[in-house]
């Protein structure tokens, strides 16, 4: 009888244990099982927030490049325009000094008037403007005196001959704005300009 009872507690007791260290062992793996799946969750979050990051670096880059393309596109030929030889001079031709109205001008009589004193600068700019008139007549520019001589290049459309006006450009402003004890104009500057003039107006 007390071997039974002996041996009833026992077991009783042997289970009980057991039981609390199944428990503690569900609980455990539980945790371990929780913590799996939270740092599985936490790893696919940081994954995606790399992958927002990487593209939004991506889109700004991009949209940074398109408005470079755009800005090129639009001003992509100024620093043709204006050469180094006279960049330290002012490209505007809103100076008294040298008029830029096109009309009201007897150019062949003036250009002649101008050679005759070896003026050749002068003589380029008549060209220049007479030019700018063969131009408003024809419908290639809309000629206003305060505009200056990049806005009318970039107006004239004429694939063919934009080049030859854009080197009368800088001829022109080589010979209003560059200083002329560096760099006087010649009879030859003159004649190629008139050589560019008759390039552009030819029919």
């Amino acid at each position: 009888m007390s071997d039974k009872v002996f041996s009833d507690s026992t077991f009783t007791a042997a289970a009980e244990r057991y039981a609390d260290s199944w428990n503690e062992f569900s609980t455990l793996n539980m945790r371990v099982e929780e913590q799996h799946v939270d740092n599985s969750f936490g790893f696919l979050f940081n994954a995606l927030d790399s992958v927002f990051e990487v593209l939004t670096y991506v889109v700004v880059t991009l949209l940074i490049l398109l408005l470079l393309v755009i800005i090129y596109k639009q001003r992509g030929l100024l620093s043709d325009l204006f050469s180094r030889k006279y960049k330290d001079h002012p490209v505007e031709e809103s100076s008294s000094l040298y008029s830029v109205n096109i009309f009201g001008h007897d150019y062949d009589h003036e250009i002649a008037a101008c050679l005759s004193k070896e003026q050749y600068a002068e003589a380029i700019r008549l060209v220049y403007l007479k030019t700018l008139y063969y131009l408003q007549r024809h419908n290639c520019i809309s000629w206003n005196e305060s505009k200056t001589a990049t806005e009318y290049y970039y107006e004239y459309r004429n694939v063919k001959r934009r080049p030859v006006f854009h080197e009368l450009i800088d001829l022109y402003l080589v010979a209003v704005y560059a200083d002329n004890s560096e760099r006087p104009m010649t009879e030859t500057d003159y004649q190629h300009a008139r050589e560019l003039n008759q390039i552009i107006t030819k029919l």
